[in-house]
């Protein structure tokens, strides 16, 4: 194959690297047809690595274009690469040797092997795969140990790179257009399905947010669209253009089979030669952001997502999550949604929702004076932060013993109220950090529901202390779980649309 990617002075790329790693499985599987299953099941996990990011696709959509500008990540890719491949061509040069030894003493002991047979029995067909494990070498299977952390962490890597350029690439799909194969434009019409939508829902709230909220709504659900294409893109180039991976073991007796996973089944699709593909246009690999990929979190398994976000299991049982992704045995999986591989652990229960309500980044900020009307808050805290920190005033406590309590809504007025009333007891010099220090924010960050305009009847009804100093909680669980129930409306419309489109614009 023909590497197309840009070349360093002096070094290699990351697609001739991982070509030769293609190559060395090759070789592997011709050789040690024993050990294939293993073999396979790592050669499964690096083609994910490599359609996801992009390996063998051409100029800008390629890795080494993403990562042209960042030495010491792309050395990392190499090095890993190298590791690899070193350990590849161990277990590939041990099992010879290995094999050599077992021909060697089967010769020797035909005569006692003859006498032998009459002893088979089937129990011991179910002991042998356990047997041949245990007679695997030391030194193959500590070579094996070191693929497959090599692989694993080229997976993380992966997904730490995509995390980095993820704003970079929603920044991109403010000017995509999607189209359907008919060339009818998607992006307006879900534009204009929004405003029904919005309308039907939440009648009673004001048209400014109306409008925010269907602004939104179709946004998102281009942005997804976006991503996918993208994603699409890049894996259709690796389909296209990767070397042959695992050719010996294909049937050429029958048709081959591509398995194409969806969110929800698993559909094959024979491939026939007389079909011709659809042409995308070209793609450029989202830009690498090295501050963010520098302060990215160390680990890439989300925590236990908390309640708070996702709301009581009553509420979460009304939301309509999308099914959780199939699974193979390579520890990892491609997000249909963010195109980020993960860890496996992400796929099932609370972590999936929790993944999915990250990706579509439900939270918008509902107060009419925000500036950054368009940006979308992946978690429930990040949303309070925000409201508190922009949109909620401050006021400033003195609760000195010599007088009844007192608040004041400006900064000055706390401090003159020092100054006349308290002087002597502090110095000039620590006003200001005494000021900093009695700042309180309002804690009731909402009165009413701005979607419904009006506060739940379950809510209205508490009369208790107890109750009205919870209300303030539960009202902003309310809201929040209006915004994830719209957030999911844009998910359902990317499934339910056929998002290939026809690629009449190139917005990359």
């Amino acid at each position: 194959m023909a590497t197309t990617a840009l070349q360093k002075p002096g070094g290699a790329t990351i697609a001739s690297s991982a070509e030769i790693c293609v190559s060395t499985f090759n070789v592997f599987l011709n050789d040690n047809v024993e050990s294939s299953g293993w073999a396979e099941e790592q050669m499964a996990r690096f083609s994910i690595w490599a359609a996801n990011l992009g390996v063998f696709a051409r100029g800008h959509a390629s890795a080494d274009y993403r990562l042209r500008n960042s030495d010491e990540v792309r050395s990392l890719v190499l090095q890993l690469l190298h590791a690899l491949r070193k350990n590849l061509l161990c277990t590939v040069a041990s099992s010879v040797v290995q094999d050599e030894e077992e021909t060697s003493s089967s010769n020797s002991g035909s005569d006692a092997s003859e006498v032998s047979t009459s002893s088979f029995s089937f129990s011991s067909m179910s002991s042998s795969k356990a047997s041949v494990e245990d007679a695997i070498p030391t030194s193959i299977l500590r070579a094996r140990t070191e693929v497959e952390d090599a692989i694993s962490r080229l997976n993380r890597l992966s997904a730490s790179i995509r995390k980095s350029g993820a704003q970079i690439r929603d920044t991109k799909a403010a000017a995509f257009v999607d189209e359907d194969d008919e060339g009818n434009n998607l992006t307006a019409f879900y534009a204009r399905l929004s405003v029904l939508v919005i309308k039907q829902k939440f009648p009673d709230a004001g048209e400014d947010l109306q409008i925010r909220l269907a602004d939104s709504l179709a946004r998102r659900r281009n942005q997804l669209a976006y991503r996918r294409r993208h994603q699409r893109k890049l894996t259709r180039r690796y389909i296209d253009e990767r070397p042959l991976l695992g050719a010996f073991h294909q049937d050429r007796s029958r048709p081959r089979e591509a398995t194409v996973s969806l969110p929800q089944q698993e559909v094959k699709i024979p491939i026939r030669s007389d079909v011709k593909r659809p042409v995308l246009s070209n793609t450029s690999a989202s830009l690498f952001d090295p501050k963010r990929f520098m302060n990215r979190p160390k680990s890439t398994t989300s925590r236990a997502p908390s309640t708070a976000m996702l709301g009581t299991p009553s509420q979460i049982a009304t939301l309509n999550f999308p099914a959780e992704p199939k699974l193979d045995r390579s520890g990892f999986f491609e997000c249909p949604y963010c195109f980020i591989i993960c860890p496996a652990k992400e796929a099932r229960g609370k972590y999936w929702k929790h993944h999915v309500m990250k990706d579509l980044s439900p939270y918008i900020c509902l107060f009419d004076d925000c500036k950054n009307v368009q940006e979308g808050f992946q978690t429930f805290s990040d949303w309070i932060a925000h409201i508190q920190d922009e949109h909620v005033p401050l006021h400033w406590d003195c609760l000195a013993p010599i007088h009844e309590p007192e608040s004041f809504d400006d900064r000055d007025l706390y401090m003159e109220h020092m100054k006349r009333f308290h002087s002597g007891t502090f110095a000039n010099s620590q006003l200001p950090a005494l000021a900093q220090m009695s700042a309180r924010a309002e804690s009731r960050l909402f009165t009413i529901c701005p979607l419904c305009n009006h506060l739940p009847k379950d809510l209205a009804e508490r009369t208790s202390g107890l109750e009205v100093q919870e209300n303030q909680s539960d009202l902003q669980k309310h809201i929040a779980q209006h915004l994830q129930s719209l957030a999911l409306v844009s998910l359902a419309w990317l499934d339910n649309s056929n998002s290939d489109v026809s690629d009449k614009r190139d917005s990359d």
